[in-house]
């Protein structure tokens, strides 16, 4: 089965490699593919935060 999606303006794409889901800490813990979501996902909301406050600030400012 094959899926496809257009990219649209803005879009983002993560690619990654089993190396840093699997890296392991000083305790032998995994960093693990939901933690790297995560920090993607908080990365992402930061850069749409930053963005839409520099938007409305240049709309109030003209």
């Amino acid at each position: 089965m094959l899926f496809y999606r257009l990219l649209e303006e803005n879009d983002t794409i993560l690619f990654y490699t089993d190396g840093i889901v699997e890296a392991e800490n000083q305790f032998g813990e995994q960093f693990k593919k939901e933690r790297l979501i995560v920090i993607f996902y908080q990365s992402t909301v930061t850069k749409m935060w930053i963005a839409f406050r520099n938007r409305l600030f240049i709309l109030f400012m003209n």
